[in-house]
């Protein structure tokens, strides 16, 4: 039996077992939490209770007085959820947040995939590096326009220091086509990062679903190379709508795992308007699928990535089905549904 604890103002969602503080949780899953004396005494911890009950076991808080309590504060180092919560304290710092740092990365491959798709090997400076957790993302500094995100397509195992990233040409986008004669012709990209808390949660041990949307698949990639290296053994199951066959550009990766990883399921979606009579796969949208599939949702974990319309009629569609908003991530909810 757990709980989730929501925590404003930075968004984060909080896993409490039965039994266990919203502070012991904090702590155990890799958060940052405002406490000092961890028994009540000193306040350290004090915040606001905005929805849900938790209990104490104790009777006498030094740190919290009735007047407080009955204007909704708790104390998190001794309160116990005894249900959902949605509490308000300042400080707390996910474990996602890692130095950001710039730096100047070599360009160690640079190869096509497919007619569109390519696919960078980013080597970094002899003394240092940007460390990152899977499924964050790096920003690419381009010196004649802002900076743009990109998504770190490997998981950070083992010693390789190298980022990968995946990189969609567009005739319409000047954007994509400077960046990648960037690295062609100076074998360099200076970047930033990592950004992101659309990180691996391993809390509850409930199966997980991947949802991507093209090139979206990059963020995800590195979330189950780390779940695999992790050897969580829940099921995971990965829908990748494309528009085109060609657009599976990852299909032996990820059928190999499918192959190889007993409670790894691949379930490729085409939802381009083109006829193939070669394709014998699912057809639709991403969501329709999870849908069909899983009508239960209540105890799944969700990562979305793709465009922001498909993330967010994932959200709308999987909620429907009884999944727990506090389970999804994705970094599109940083943004405004289109």
């Amino acid at each position: 039996m757990h709980h989730t604890v929501h925590i404003k103002p930075n968004g984060y969602n909080l896993v409490v077992n039965t039994d266990e503080t919203v502070l012991t949780a904090a702590l155990r899953q890799g958060y940052h939490f405002p406490h000092d004396c961890e028994n009540g005494v000193c306040g350290t911890c004090k915040g606001r209770l905005l929805e849900g009950q938790v209990e104490y076991d104790e009777t006498l808080l030094p740190g919290l007085t009735e007047d407080e309590r009955e204007a909704g504060y708790a104390l998190f180092c001794s309160a116990k959820p005894v249900s959902d919560l949605v509490i308000q304290i300042e400080g707390v710092v996910g474990p996602e947040q890692l130095p950001v740092k710039k730096l100047t990365y070599t360009v160690q491959k640079l190869e096509q995939l497919t007619s569109t798709i390519y696919r960078a090997i980013l080597a970094p400076p002899a003394d240092q590096q940007i460390t990152y957790r899977a499924g964050q993302y790096i920003e690419i500094l381009h010196r004649d326009t802002g900076p743009r995100p990109f998504s770190i397509a490997n998981a950070p195992l083992g010693d390789n220091q190298t980022l990968e990233i995946h990189i969609r040409y567009q005739p319409d986008n000047p954007y994509t086509a400077e960046v990648l004669m960037e690295m062609q012709s100076t074998g360099q990209l200076r970047i930033k990062g990592p950004f992101g808390n659309c990180i691996l949660q391993r809390e509850p041990a409930y199966p997980i679903i991947f949802a991507a949307g093209g090139t979206g698949i990059a963020p995800l990639k590195a979330i189950i190379e780390q779940a695999l290296a992790e050897g969580l053994q829940q099921p995971l199951y990965l829908y990748w709508g494309v528009r085109t066959i060609a657009d599976f550009y990852l299909q032996d990766l990820v059928s190999r795992w499918a192959k190889y990883i007993p409670h790894f399921h691949f379930i490729p979606i085409l939802s381009g308007k083109e006829k193939h009579s070669s394709w014998k796969g699912r057809t639709g949208w991403v969501h329709e699928a999870i849908t069909q599939d899983h009508p239960h949702l209540e105890h799944f974990h969700i990562y979305a990535s793709g465009p922001t319309e498909m993330v967010y009629a994932t959200l709308h569609a999987c909620k429907a089905h009884g999944l727990n908003r506090a389970l999804m991530y994705s970094d599109a909810f940083d943004y405004p549904a289109s």
